[in-house]
């Protein structure tokens, strides 16, 4: 699933700059043999680098993009030995893939050369340290480490990876089938994001987590997604127009999945009119119990019912709150703290800085309301 180790697998598997991969694997394997020095084409006597230790012979680097690895060996082996050098152990580097017969033939290469082959780094190992070297990342294979403008991971703040999507088996089912440009509209916590990226991991379509169109234009070339989704799109209402602009200009065939809350799914609608709107509906009590065992909250009673009164049908809160439990914040949980921080951050992004004092004059209406006045003097007083 994460687009940059694919990069580089692929990337590895293509032709690629000899003199440059030679340089990138000295300077890779330098932490494990220290001072082993790039030995530049030409004047190499058949060493692509070497390590020189105190008082012994060098060791030899061989270091190949050629998918003839033993041959390799044997003739720079071959060349060094001719030219004299005392060194009889060498390591092997290459951007192809080895298993357990390839490593035996390599190792019996050098050995028709009398040396020991102390160790190959193969198109694995290398791909892990391209993987968190950007330097060598983008002069050996090109590519940069900006993070992807579309993904199967969503950059939704409540999504808690690793819990199991429950009891979402038809909506699952239902949006897998649908045709068009979608709004998804359920309640903050309730899942949409869960649901989302559990259909992402079947190509059914990617997240947007940067809103630059240059970079999403040439993401959506490179990936050339079903779908791409909007979270939360009630606080973009102005790009979703844009986003449908690029889609016309670039000729871009696919769909467009806005996510929003049902207090702004009309505002949404019309910025994107919709083929489809889907509503994502709260779960049940006995639901909600069982996501919060899944995250490892399997008692006391009380504290579980606690919980799932607090998440009030919206697994998404319910794993939130279960995840603070299980790290050491029962008391936050317990005395409805974490609950309260949680509606605060969410309500803040919409808000601003006034979601406290609007949220307390909700609570203090109560199931009647309250005056104007008394409204008033609460904002003014918090």
């Amino acid at each position: 699933m994460d687009r940059l180790r694919n990069l580089i697998a692929r990337g590895l598997s293509e032709p690629l700059d000899s003199d440059v991969f030679e340089r990138c694997a000295a300077s890779l394997l330098r932490p494990l043999y220290p001072g082993l020095v790039h030995v530049p084409g030409g004047t190499d006597f058949g060493m692509d680098g070497y390590v020189a230790p105190a008082n012994e012979p060098p060791i030899v680097l061989v270091a190949t993009t050629s998918d003839r690895g033993p041959a390799n060996i044997l003739r720079n082996l071959g060349a060094y030995r001719t030219s004299g050098g005392p060194s009889r152990t060498a390591i092997f580097a290459t951007t192809q893939s080895m298993g357990g017969r390839k490593r035996r033939n390599a190792d019996a290469a050098a050995g028709e050369e009398e040396f020991t082959l102390l160790n190959s780094f193969d198109r694995g190992w290398f791909a892990e340290e391209l993987y968190r070297d950007p330097r060598w990342r983008l002069e050996l294979l090109g590519i940069p480490g900006d993070s992807p403008a579309l993904s199967y991971i969503p950059a939704s703040r409540l999504l808690n990876v690793g819990v199991p999507l429950l009891g979402r088996v038809t909506e699952l089912d239902d949006l897998r089938d649908v045709q068009g440009d979608v709004v998804i509209v359920g309640e903050p916590g309730v899942g949409k994001s869960a649901i989302l990226r559990e259909l992402a991991k079947d190509d059914w379509g990617l997240f947007v987590v940067d809103y630059s169109l240059d970079r999403l234009a040439d993401a959506i070339r490179e990936e050339d997604p079903r779908r791409v989704i909007v979270d939360d799109a009630h606080f973009r209402n102005d790009f979703l127009p844009r986003l449908r602009h690029l889609r016309d200009e670039i000729d871009a065939r696919l769909d467009i999945v806005a996510v929003t809350w049902p207090g702004q799914a009309e505002v949404v609608r019309a910025e994107l009119q919709p083929v489809v709107t889907f509503g994502v509906e709260l779960l049940p009590r006995d639901v909600i119990l069982e996501v919060i065992e899944a995250v490892g909250v399997n008692g006391p009673t009380e504290f579980q019912a606690a919980l799932v009164t607090q998440a009030r049908g919206r697994p998404g809160l319910a794993a939130t709150l279960a995840l603070l439990a299980v790290r050491g914040g029962i008391r936050e949980v317990a005395t409805g703290e974490a609950l309260f921080n949680e509606t605060e951050a969410t309500f803040r992004r919409l808000l601003g800085n006034q979601s406290a004092s609007v949220l307390g004059v909700i609570a203090l209406s109560g199931d009647s309301g309250v005056s104007r006045t008394a409204s008033r003097t609460y904002s003014t007083l918090t």
